[in-house]
């Protein structure tokens, strides 16, 4: 067997080919990656261009319906406190609707003073809290008192019953004795 011999010169003109062979193909993987992340970059700037225009009437439509609907409930935020000035004829206005509507029928109301009540919601800024105690005619037929109670917590001003006590009535199966409801208000 025959040793192969390199001599120093071709050793070195081996090498240099080498590394200019390595410098080309390290600067044709950094075009190429430069050519595909430019494509790849331009991509979704193409894409919203070419969506932007073609919006269409029916779109339009849709996001008008949608402006409509954040006004509804922009007014319905609005509406969640009552004014501090009218809020007790306001109250006794919707609780006599309620109460007109689900057959219970009130007998006397009274404001409250916040340190007579037990608060237990946390504080929230800008608002402040109202007790208002309504007392009921008695005996009450249980499903129209579930009426009255629900038709208080979806109030708007929003109301909440912070203090109701409920006995079995000693006459019809279907009918409860009610202590004093205390109804918190939210003003603002």
């Amino acid at each position: 067997m025959k040793k192969l011999q390199i001599k120093a010169t071709s050793l070195r003109t081996l090498m240099l080919v080498l590394i200019i062979i390595i410098v080309a193909v390290i600067g044709g993987g950094f075009y190429y990656a430069q050519t595909w992340l430019r494509d790849f970059a331009s991509t979704p700037a193409d894409a919203s261009k070419s969506s932007t225009s073609a919006v269409g009437s029916s779109d339009v439509t849709q996001l008008k319906n949608e402006i409509a609907s954040q006004k509804v409930a922009a007014e319905k935020a609005i509406n969640i406190t009552a004014s501090t000035t009218d809020f007790k004829s306001k109250i006794q206005q919707d609780l006599n609707k309620y109460a007109s509507s689900t057959g219970v029928v009130i007998s006397n109301y009274d404001a409250l003073q916040a340190s007579d009540v037990k608060i237990s919601s946390l504080p929230i800024i800008g608002v402040t809290s109202n007790f208002v105690e309504v007392k009921l005619e008695n005996p009450v037929p249980y499903t129209n008192l579930i009426k009255f109670i629900k038709a208080i917590e979806t109030n708007l001003p929003k109301m909440k019953i912070t203090s109701l006590n409920i006995t079995r009535a000693d006459s019809p199966n279907t009918s409860v004795t009610v202590g004093p409801i205390t109804i918190e208000v939210y003003t603002k």
